[in-house]
């Protein structure tokens, strides 16, 4: 029927149009992605932060709080001692033993002294704790000890010979004496494994004589020794904590090993275990070498730990580490944050899955059927590795992936054309199976350059065969696999024709500007060469000030293009051997500005025709334009720099050249006035450093 109307046909999108939608939505997505990811893995780590501080501050004030214990036990200990030590009867009987060269028998009433003594030591020791109140008559210090003995007070003359003790106080040798030894010195507090596993606890003090000098040396050592068990181990469990694995050590570090001087949860008896200062990632060993820290790591039975350590007061080389079994203490924080990174990980996706969908709703028909076609593939697919192929068969590019060890694990469909062979086929060779031996040495040597820096590179390589020119632009990128292995993804792609273009284009403006430049110096013999060594001088200064590449390029032609205008100038003028009149100079410069509009609609590879526009301008802002400083462009500076010492040292129809050394000296008196300071500097190098005089000679 006439008034029916037809349905057309859907229009088409042109590829490129849908190319660049897909691209656009797909950065959008991966940007949303990568931001939500970030987001959520930010207020994850911040929480495990916060709760981490918070486990800190409570460790540490319970490892600080026994610490603080210890300290105070063992300075009640020295200062009994040193109590004990500055009774005026121990004094008394030492400094009267020392004044007798040590004759026990020609001490006054020395039976009387000693009983006195020795029941002033028994007394102090079961006050103190040292043993426990009993009853009795205590027994001469020289008798044997049974295995069980060793906790009281010895009281030594200067010689550290035993006079008196209690009864259960050992004998003194090796380390003990060395204590006492030391003791002579100063106060003395430490602890040293005993007999049967304990651990002693030393507190010992000098004697000194009654009424003696200041400074004197002392008369004897009180030497105090007791067992550290119980009552200084018990303040390690104090104050109590709820969790079952807190276990609190005593250490200290003894050379290149940690000794544990209390007891262990497992039974370890004290001193009974030594700790390798190597590694220094243990528990044990980071909390002797920090002192008073926090971490999470693993202790010497290897069970992951938080670890909180304080020194002793009063005792330098002694550390409390509190040690919590990591998953009784942040285990319920870590079940927390993988709920809650799992919560914002799954919003983040349902974000991106519905940006995807309102951008494939407001599509055009094929660019929504073919987001379609995409979405129903890769439903079809499961493995990471088949989504991988869809994206890259659709490349014109060669893609592979080389795993460590040089086998191909992967193949584009691009590839696998070029090759002749079924991608499945080529998957699992070796590169000289698929490359040959040359193809794959060059393979091979990216992977280890790959493997070596882990940083992805790329080179372009230029080959001729038969007097064909073939450019391959190679990227190799780093892959990490699952396992901490780590691959190669090779993409290569073909850029000959654009290679030739830009290099046809490139050498045709070259051939361009050489024309006209002679043109130019045709018609005015007495400026011959004077664009072409503009260009040179120019381009050596750009390349002293560190310029970039393309800004050396553009700094080079604008110096041999600077004077096309004079093409336009009557010969007459351009050879005229007087001074110009104001007329004739304003003739020149129009035409020189004619010649700059000349080279408008050329593309060249930089700022050339802005740089000879601002070439006349000055740095103080009195050229034609006004501009000023840094305003100007850097390679206009150049050419005025350049310029001006060219003009200077050629030679004119009007007057002769001037020498180097005038000409330097008229740019330098100008240099911050009239043109960069800067550029002046890089010339006056050049010429005086780099062989410029004898280059720029006219």
């Amino acid at each position: 029927m006439s008034g029916e109307k037809t349905a057309g046909p859907v229009p088409a999108v042109p590829a490129a149009r849908l190319d660049r939608w897909v691209l656009v939505a797909a950065a959008v997505v991966v940007a949303i992605l990568a931001g939500g990811m970030f987001g959520a893995f930010r207020i994850v780590a911040v929480e495990r932060e916060r709760d981490q501080r918070s486990l800190a501050l409570r460790l540490g004030s319970t490892a600080d709080a026994r610490a603080s214990a210890v300290g105070d036990w063992t300075m009640r200990q020295a200062e009994a001692a040193k109590g004990l030590a500055e009774n005026q009867t121990i004094q008394l009987f030492l400094t009267e033993l020392a004044m007798v060269g040590g004759d026990r028998g020609q001490v006054t009433d020395e039976a009387s002294q000693v009983t006195y003594v020795r029941s002033l030591l028994a007394v102090a020791a079961e006050r103190l704790g040292y043993v426990a109140p009993r009853t009795g008559v205590a027994v001469n210090a020289n008798l044997q000890r049974g295995a069980n003995a060793g906790i009281g007070f010895t009281v030594l003359d200067a010689t550290l010979r035993p006079l008196l003790s209690t009864a259960e106080s050992p004998a003194l040798e090796g380390r003990l004496l060395a204590l006492a030894e030391a003791a002579l010195k100063g106060p003395v507090s430490d602890m040293v494994p005993g007999p049967g596993g304990h651990a002693l606890f030393v507190a010992a003090a000098p004697v000194t004589a009654i009424q003696g000098e200041t400074g004197a040396p002392p008369v004897g050592v009180l030497f105090g020794l007791r067992d550290a068990e119980p009552e200084l181990f018990q303040l390690l469990d104090r104050p109590r904590m709820a969790e079952r694995s807190a276990e609190t050590l005593l250490l200290r570090r003894a050379g290149a090993v940690v000794e544990v001087m209390s007891p262990m949860r497992d039974g370890t008896r004290p001193f009974a275990r030594r700790i390798a200062m190597q590694p220094a990632d243990v528990a044990e060993v980071f909390a002797v070498q920090a002192g008073t820290g926090f971490a999470i790591l693993r202790d010497v039975a290897d069970r992951e730990v938080v670890v909180a350590s304080q020194l002793v007061p009063g005792m330098a080389d002694w550390t409390v580490a509190l040690k919590v079994a990591r998953a009784e203490v942040l285990g319920e924080s870590d079940s927390r944050l993988r709920q809650l990174l799992t919560l914002l990980l799954l919003g983040t996706g349902v974000l991106a899955a519905g940006l995807v969908a309102v951008w494939r709703h407001g599509a055009s028909r094929r660019a929504s059927a073919a987001a379609q076609v995409a979405q129903d593939m890769a439903r079809r697919f499961e493995a990471q590795s088949a989504l991988l192929r869809l994206v890259t068969d659709s490349q014109l590019a060669r893609i592979f992936i080389v795993a460590d060890g040089g086998r191909v694990s992967f193949v584009n469909r691009r590839l696998s054309e070029d090759l002749g062979e079924d991608g499945a086929a080529i998957e699992g060779k070796r590169l000289g199976a698929v490359f040959g031996p040359a193809g794959a040495r060059r393979y091979e040597d990216a992977l280890r350059t790959v493997l070596q820096k882990r940083k992805a590179h790329g080179v372009v390589e230029r080959t001729e065969t038969d007097g064909r020119l073939k450019v391959i632009n190679a990227e190799y990128i780093p892959v990490k696999n699952e396992d901490g292995t780590v691959s190669m993804l090779v993409v290569e792609e073909d850029i000959t024709e654009a290679v030739v273009e830009r290099e046809t284009r490139a050498r045709n403006l070259q051939e361009l500007v050489e024309v006209l430049v002679r043109l130019v110096d045709r018609r005015d013999p007495y400026a011959a060469n004077h664009s072409k060594r503009v260009a040179a001088i120019a381009r050596e200064i750009a390349a002293e000030l560190d310029l970039p590449d393309q800004l050396v390029e553009a700094t080079e032609t604008a110096g041999r293009l600077m004077n096309l205008g004079k093409a336009m100038v009557p010969e007459a003028l351009l050879t005229k051997t007087g001074r110009l009149s104001d007329e004739e100079h304003a003739q020149v410069r129009d035409a020189l500005s004619h010649g700059i509009d000349m080279l408008e609609k050329i593309e060249f590879g930089g700022p050339v025709v802005d740089t000879l526009r601002q070439a006349q301008e000055r740095w103080d802002g009195t050229g034609p334009l006004g501009l000023a400083g840094e305003a100007i462009l850097m390679p206009a500076r150049i050419i005025a720099v350049a310029n001006a010492f060219v003009a200077m040292t050629s030679a004119r129809a009007h007057r002769s050249a001037a020498g180097i050394d005038e000409a330097m000296a008229v740019v330098q008196k100008d240099a911050g006035r009239l043109v960069d300071r800067r550029v002046v500097a890089a010339l006056v190098n050049i010429i005086e450093n780099r062989g410029g005089r004898t280059r720029f000679a006219a």
